[in-house]
């Protein structure tokens, strides 16, 4: 069995059994110790995986941590394990980090059997970083996820491959971060140098500066408007207008927990007859657009909305279960897109249809989830 094979059944049994694994034990047993031997490595051979792997720590003696992996005589990996559902955060890995920094290991692994941080030392030789540079999510992943994972797999592990990976995984986030900001709210810097390469043989004032701001501005949002135009063309040829639907609102025991008192109205539209509710352009336009993107991981015809007098659902399968996203867009308030991601939903502001290409990966990974809970 390959690893998106044994990955898929693990996922499917986390699926189907999670809300009977109330302890840490009974996580380890069912997914943890099954993801680790679905990475090649004998969960029954103490040279391979170390199960309550023990280190003294300074006066501190008998510290231990999950699971120690060994590659070649060596712990190449640590283990740190929680309940199912617990935040995954750093401060809650206390005995992981102290591990790291005295241990061979140069990866770390915080993990509630669901969701896998792996963690290295790129910021100081070790001591392990503050933020993973990578997540394995067991109920959504996709090809390059797999991929990623695989280099931790034991037949081909390698310590260096991996870490250099990492940096340049790491250093890519950090340039696109950059990027992305100097284009929304350009930095005197910035505009003085584009502004210099297009105008050479002219002094950057003050008035050029703040017309070339607002150029670049400009040219963010037509960036973002020629890629929603690509991605709606793409996708145009099987995007099936008919599933804009003007249905019922979302039952109230079928939505996720609402957040703010404003959504108090939303259970009221329950009782609205559905010729109150009117679709607008807006939403319409809106909804493609999502269809758009949705067509980079499923076919488009997937994808429904369904409107209410308070929001426009936009549902995976026509389901009011798999809620992906809801559309308030009415510009007398405050227009936002909410993505319903991990049984949270989070709210974004929308000042232009083209803003939803802002959250674009908040929205595939939103899909995927819903793709993967049968």
């Amino acid at each position: 069995m390959d690893l998106v094979d044994s990955l898929s059944d693990i996922a499917h049994r986390a699926k189907n059994q999670i809300q009977h694994m109330e302890t840490e034990e009974s996580i380890k047993t069912s997914l943890v110790l099954p993801f680790i031997q679905a990475l090649g490595y004998d969960v029954f051979n103490p040279l391979e995986v170390v199960p309550e792997f023990t280190a003294d720590f300074g006066i501190k003696r008998g510290e231990k941590v999950d699971y120690a992996l060994r590659v070649a005589d060596k712990v190449v990996i640590v283990m740190e394990c929680k309940k199912a559902g617990m935040r995954l955060e750093t401060q809650h890995a206390a005995q992981l980090y102290r591990y790291y920094s005295v241990s061979e290991a140069k990866f770390g692994v915080l993990t509630d059997g669901l969701r896998y941080l792996f963690y290295t030392d790129l910021d100081a030789p070790n001591v392990m970083d503050e933020r993973p540079f990578f997540e394995f999510n067991l109920l959504r992943f996709d090809g390059a996820d797999v991929a990623r994972l695989k280099q931790f797999s034991r037949d081909i592990f390698d310590s260096h491959n991996i870490r250099t990976d990492a940096t340049e995984m790491r250093t890519l986030k950090a340039v696109k971060s950059e990027l992305l900001a100097e284009l929304d709210s350009p930095s005197s810097e910035f505009v003085r140098t584009i502004a210099s390469r297009v105008q050479p043989n002219q002094n950057v004032t003050a008035a050029i500066r703040e017309k070339f701001s607002e150029l670049i501005k400009k040219v963010n949002q037509q960036i973002l408007q020629e890629k929603a135009q690509e991605l709606l063309s793409n996708a145009s040829n099987s995007s099936n207008p008919a599933s804009w639907t003007q249905a019922a609102p979302l039952d109230s025991d079928e939505d996720v927990k609402q957040t703010d008192e404003g959504d108090e109205a939303d259970e009221m539209d329950a009782q609205v007859t559905e010729r109150s509710i009117v679709t607008t352009v807006e939403e319409k336009e809106a909804f493609r657009i999502i269809q758009a993107i949705a067509s980079e991981v499923t076919d488009p015809e997937n994808i429904f909305m369904r409107d209410s007098l308070s929001y426009c659902g936009i549902l995976f399968t026509d389901n009011n279960r798999k809620t992906i996203a809801r559309l308030r867009l009415d510009k007398k308030k405050k227009p936002t897109i909410s993505i319903l991601l991990n049984g949270e939903e989070t709210r974004y502001p929308v000042t232009k249809l083209t803003d939803i290409l802002k959250v674009k990966e908040q929205l595939i990974q939103a899909i995927k989830g819903q793709m993967t809970d049968d």
